[in-house]
């Protein structure tokens, strides 16, 4: 099913899915993801399987095949801590960089694992060089037009201009990303809040501590017209409804 909002519509509360359930319908896992898995299973489990701890039969196998969900599950524990960490930072921080209190910093660094240290490291290294200023923080939006909702992770100003963020950890920039962003800056705007700028995906890599960004700006219409498609794909071909 997936995630689903409940919302306040003028015919009473409706529940919309989430953005990141309806592009459920469109992403995969490429087969080499999984091809690799097996490979950092092997490697990380090498001592292991010359001794015998774990014997070369089905167990391995089985183990070695289920290695992506423990590595999908590991990163998406390392996301939704820098995701924390950066909005710890976006409601304790004066907008103009540089007020960032050491007190806030230190809890961060304490609590956090050297990984979601080096995205959040990259998070501040880019956020002082666009003069980052930050408006909305996981901010829940909506289209009743279009029944969907999500909750989108920033909107701030970036060098002068009105930008919905996204924030990753991932290891690369994938196709989808431009589709959730459209998807929020269209309910951000028909809900009022105010006129997008632009748009962009901020990587925040796990390994080098460097950020990556991304502008879908100048392709907006596209990626939103390709999210209109999954909207009538859910709605018309999977027959799903929005409930009461």
């Amino acid at each position: 099913m997936g995630r689903t909002y409940e919302i306040t519509t003028p015919e009473g509360i409706m529940t919309y899915p989430s953005v990141t359930t309806l592009l459920g319908h469109v992403k995969q896992i490429p087969g080499q993801y999984y091809a690799n898995t097996v490979i950092e299973y092997i490697k990380d489990n090498l001592e292991a399987i010359k001794s015998g701890e774990i014997p070369l039969d089905n167990t391995l196998f089985d183990s070695a095949r289920q290695y992506h969900h423990e590595k999908l599950e590991t990163a998406g524990d390392i996301g939704t801590e820098v995701h924390r960490m950066i909005e710890l930072y976006i409601n304790n921080v004066n907008p103009m960089i540089g007020n960032y209190p050491s007190a806030i910093a230190s809890l961060i660094l304490a609590t956090s694992s050297p990984e979601a240290e080096n995205s959040f490291g990259a998070f501040m290294e880019w956020a002082e060089d666009t003069e980052f200023q930050p408006i909305h923080s996981e901010l829940t939006v909506h289209s009743h037009k279009h029944k969907f909702a999500g909750t989108l992770d920033c909107v701030a100003k970036v060098d002068g201009k009105v930008y919905v963020l996204d924030f990753k950890t991932s290891k690369a920039h994938y196709p989808e990303n431009g589709l959730q962003i459209a998807a929020y800056r269209h309910a951000y705007e028909e809900m009022g809040f105010g006129t997008i700028e632009g748009m962009g995906v901020l990587r925040l890599d796990k390994t080098t501590g460097k950020p990556d960004f991304k502008d879908y700006s100048k392709n907006y219409n596209k990626y939103w017209k390709a999210f209109q498609g999954i909207l009538m794909f859910h709605y018309n071909v999977k027959n799903r409804r929005t409930s009461k």
